[in-house]
């Protein structure tokens, strides 16, 4: 006779310690084999677990050890997402240098929260601290991200400059020191019988970081590449069905985002079996997305299926407009519009609750969402000339992003996401409507707000995009500089089709400019410029303020 266990309801009161092991668990369970664990019995003052293990039992919860806290916390309204939490529930400290523990708390209690964004991620504040515990590749990827990020923070603090070479050398001996040992472990981990194919994504996602943060973009890059494959390989290895705990999914969805990063500067997307993600996040469920996540997800989805067009239909003007680019160009449209609809509906029924949570993380979907719009009805176009149609879209654009700012002005605080943040934000949108829409007042509105907007955004630097929006704008309006600023209209001949930049670092690039004579179907021309971001900084705050002078009548 089968013996089946009574219902009951889940004890969350476990040890601190206990829940790390447990987690740890978790991120190595297969399909094919169970691991058990045996639970925390929840002696005061220390488990006996912890005890009969040899283990450092660090207590408990305190609002899960007194139930009228618990009570309380059910029935209370949702707490403020910048409030800041405390990593005491969320860190278990190791030996280590003081310098080590400062790092690693400032990561905990500060980092965490620009990884995560306007968006709340129990892998970034929870998870990733928790296993910093347990996995010494994890923790020294993680003091040294800490470190670095403190660093920069405090710079910025005194210097609105781009901070990637202004590192001290005892911190940069320090991080290196760090990053190296990270790497050491994990390689130590990759080459023992129990892999743990979450923990080298989770490491990549932080050395990504590291980079972003070091000015070495083509070696973030490579990261992003990295963690690409190893979804591809979790993919094939599943047949296609990715599982669906809360780790793995947050992290599908991490590196599906960074696939739309990687065709933006300058690299090839990687093939994803997206088919899967794509029904868990159906707009036909719309009527059950009851929080932001789903909805942003299903973007996410969106977003990458519309960079994987844009793609494929290249630059090629006189190729366009087969009927299979016209028959997926109406797809995307269609589909931007079901999301747009669901997501009404959601903010309808939920908008006040969600506003409470965060409510920054509503208008940027919205401003991706009318972005990606406005990238797709421009898909097929043989010219530059059709973005002239679409300045009521550039408005809406600017519009979200002007209260997106005001917004973080408020709530930020502790400037965390004003120095750093692992997605991409609003540089990518502003600087594509700096440099596509030729409106002469929209598009200096849109470089004013570039000023405004966080140092780093993913791969995106606020000041280098902000220089090379500017400077783009100059090229195209030179013809048409003796006119009065708001009939700086360049003709076609004179506008920028691709923009491409090649050899970024912190100090200089090269802008790669391509023309077309002939209104697009002529032949291409291209101009290259070197850009040193240090002598073009000079100038920005009186231009600044110029451009401030005259967005006022756009």
């Amino acid at each position: 006779m089968k013996h089946t266990r009574a219902k009951h309801t889940k004890s969350r009161r476990g040890c601190i310690t206990c829940k790390s092991v447990i987690l740890r668990l978790q991120l190595t369970r297969t399909n094919s084999r169970r691991i058990r664990h045996v639970k925390c019995d929840e002696q005061q003052p220390e488990c006996l677990q912890c005890v009969r293990t040899g283990r450092k039992c660090d207590g408990y919860d305190p609002k899960q050890t007194n139930p009228q806290a618990q009570q309380r916390a059910v029935v209370e309204s949702v707490p403020e997402a910048w409030t800041k939490p405390s990593a005491d529930n969320r860190l278990v400290l190791r030996p280590g240098t003081r310098e080590e523990r400062q790092s690693i708390e400032f990561f905990c209690t500060r980092t965490s929260h620009a990884l995560s964004g306007f968006f709340d991620s129990d892998l970034w504040r929870y998870f990733l601290p928790q296993l910093s515990h347990s996995e010494a590749a994890i923790r020294h990827a993680a003091i040294a991200l800490g470190a670095l990020h403190q660093h920069i923070h405090i710079v910025l603090s005194k210097d609105k400059c781009d901070p990637g070479r202004k590192i001290a050398p005892q911190n940069e001996q320090f991080i290196i020191q760090q990053y190296n040992s990270a790497i050491r472990h994990l390689v130590a981990q990759l080459s023992s019988a129990h892999q743990v194919p979450h923990l080298t994504l989770i490491a990549c996602c932080l050395f990504v970081c590291l980079e972003i943060l070091s000015g070495q973009i083509n070696k973030a890059l490579d990261h992003i590449e990295a963690g690409l494959k190893i979804l591809q390989r979790w993919e094939n290895e599943t047949d296609g069905r990715l599982q669906s705990e809360g780790i793995t999914r947050e992290l599908t969805y991490i590196v599906v985002r960074w696939n739309t990063q990687l065709a933006k500067h300058g690299r090839k997307m990687i093939p994803l079996n997206l088919s899967q993600l794509d029904r868990a996040e159906s707009v036909e469920k719309e009527d059950s997305w009851s929080d932001i996540s789903p909805a942003r997800h299903s973007l996410d989805v969106l977003v990458n299926r519309t960079m994987s067009f844009v793609e494929a239909v290249g630059i090629d003007r006189k190729t366009r407009g087969s009927p299979w680019q016209v028959r997926r160009q109406q797809t995307l449209l269609q589909d931007l519009a079901a999301w747009l609809s669901a997501f009404d509906s959601l903010m309808k029924r939920c908008g006040r609750r969600l506003k409470k949570i965060d409510p920054r993380g509503p208008v940027l979907l919205r401003i991706h969402h009318r972005t990606n719009q406005i990238m797709v009805a421009v898909s097929l176009a043989t010219d530059e000339l059709i973005f002239d149609q679409l300045d009521d879209d550039f408005r809406a654009v600017l519009a979200y992003a002007e209260e997106l700012i005001e917004l973080n002005a408020s709530l930020d605080k502790d400037a965390l996401l004003t120095v750093f943040s692992l997605e991409s934000g609003l540089i990518a949108p502003l600087c594509y409507t700096a440099t596509k829409c030729r409106n002469p007042l929209l598009r200096r509105r849109a470089i004013n707000l570039l000023y405004r907007c966080p140092q780093k955004e993913g791969l995106w630097s606020m000041q280098q995009y902000a220089i090379l929006a500017r400077i783009l704008v100059q090229i195209e309006e030179a013809e048409v500089a003796h006119l009065p600023v708001e009939q700086r209209i360049p003709e076609d001949r004179h506008r920028v089709y691709e923009a491409h930049i090649e050899n970024r670092n912190c100090r200089s690039c090269q802008l790669v400019l391509m023309y077309m004579s002939g209104a697009g179907d002529g032949e291409w021309h291209c101009r290259v410029r070197h850009v040193e971001f240090s002598s073009e900084i000079q100038g920005d705050h009186t231009i600044e303020t110029g451009y401030r002078a005259l967005v006022d009548c756009a």
